[in-house]
């Protein structure tokens, strides 16, 4: 799966017209994002009263999103982009449909971003971000592989901080909240 993403994306790009005097404009980033979840933060509300009232709280399990995001300038403080990546993991706990314990969640996000560049130098910039798509999710069970459930929903990222170091290659680290995880890092490319 995690292939044909990376396939379908490098195909698109590869398609591109780059003329010489737009060089710099277009901006190919390779993350790993950390606690991808949408929902991080209402489980961290949910422990917390959890706790408030002397009951357990519950594990957050950490998500780990592998993403490649392509962006092209359009004006000196605004980009568009398109983001795309895949998280999978392995449960032991109660499935919320099948009732069974144990199972595998693999998901890939398709998503279009907005990015709002603050400052920028040669070396280094310092931008935010917005980012609004979809995620398409299978669930399967450890024990009854035959038994799978599909999602599809909407998904979206908030990231206020996001620094890069580098002239035309660099490294990056954003800092937000949704499908690319609280943080998300790597390393990008400009031409």
């Amino acid at each position: 799966m995690i292939r044909n993403l990376i396939t379908s994306t490098v195909l698109i790009l590869a398609a591109l017209d780059v003329p010489a005097q737009t060089t710099g404009k277009h901006e190919i980033q390779i993350g790993v994002g950390l606690h991808s979840d949408e929902a991080v933060i209402p489980h961290m509300l949910e422990n917390f009263v959890n706790v408030l009232f002397g009951w357990s709280p519950t594990s957050i399990e950490p998500k780990t999103f592998l993403n490649i995001s392509y962006r092209y300038r359009l004006k000196p403080k605004f980009s568009l982009g398109v983001t795309t990546g895949y998280r999978s993991r392995t449960y032991d706990k109660k499935h919320d449909r099948s009732g069974r314990y144990g199972y595998k969640s693999k998901s890939a996000v398709m998503a279009f971003e907005c990015v709002f560049h603050h400052y920028h130098k040669p070396n280094i910039a310092v931008y935010s971000l917005a980012g609004l798509g979809s995620y398409f999710k299978e669930e399967r069970s450890i024990l009854y592989p035959d038994e799978t459930y599909s999602d599809a929903a909407m998904t979206f990222q908030a990231t206020p901080l996001g620094i890069r170091f580098g002239k035309t290659v660099g490294v990056f680290a954003e800092l937000g909240y949704g499908y690319k995880g609280i943080l998300n890092f790597g390393i990008s490319g400009k031409f």
